[in-house]
């Protein structure tokens, strides 16, 4: 209610407003909204049980990591290899790339071990992926994944995530948050699941106050609103 009083005394100041539904409380949906954006929300429950639930597949990738003498390490002065791997494997695919600023301030703000880990996989002494980990309460955030392009076949991302998997127990965490998934990204969510994921429903629902912006391209946009979620793509021409 708030919320939308908020929107109907500063609707002649606002270009769009989005708010996002949580997926843990099985809400009655009472927002006002123009359109909504579905995502996929998708947890691993770290309990006694929580090996069980991995995909033999997906074991079967930590144990050809093995093969290959991969092995991980925590190494959290990894910064370059993070962001510089980042960059070769989002660069395609990713609308909005993180810049090299925050990871920086990351860095400066928050402090190893007891706010985020970066695991590393190496192989004849060469770093090959890595992965920023966030820690919060009882919660887990798989933040950042890299892996280069040369070694993706020999599964060096399920090593990483087994041991940071045994570690994050190890050390009284309950629960591995992988994060939101588009409806589109079939093979992101498959991959999740392999680890136990069990997934729920959220949505993006957003109000239109501007319908210029309807016709805008979304690469104007965002330009003029980096940082910001302001309208699902597929409504703007191509």
């Amino acid at each position: 209610t708030y919320y939308n009083n908020f929107l109907e005394l500063n609707k002649s100041s606002l270009c769009s407003s989005t708010i996002i539904s949580t997926p843990f409380l099985n809400q009655q949906y009472l927002y006002e909204y123009d359109y909504i954006d579905k995502r996929f929300g998708q947890i691993s429950i770290l309990n006694d049980s929580y090996k069980s639930k991995i995909e033999k597949s997906a074991l079967r990738n930590v144990q050809k990591a093995k093969k290959n003498n991969i092995y991980v390490e925590i190494d959290n002065d990894s910064f370059d290899f993070l962001y510089e791997s980042y960059l070769k494997s989002m660069n395609e695919v990713a609308w909005k790339l993180k810049e090299k600023k925050f990871f920086d301030i990351l860095k400066k703000k928050m402090k190893p071990e007891k706010d985020y880990n970066i695991y590393v996989a190496k192989l004849d002494n060469k770093k090959i992926a890595s992965l920023l980990l966030l820690y919060f309460n009882k919660t887990v955030e798989y933040f950042t994944p890299t892996v280069l392009e040369d070694y993706l076949n020999l599964q060096p991302m399920a090593l990483i995530l087994n041991k940071a998997f045994d570690d994050a127990k190890m050390k009284g965490y309950k629960y591995w948050n992988w994060g939101g998934t588009w409806f589109s990204q079939k093979g992101v969510f498959r991959f999740k699941k392999k680890w136990g994921a069990e997934d729920s429903n959220y949505n993006y629902f957003t109000k239109v106050f501007n319908e210029k912006i309807l016709n805008i391209k979304k690469e104007e946009l965002m330009k003029a609103y980096p940082y910001f979620y302001v309208i699902p793509f597929e409504k703007l021409p191509s």
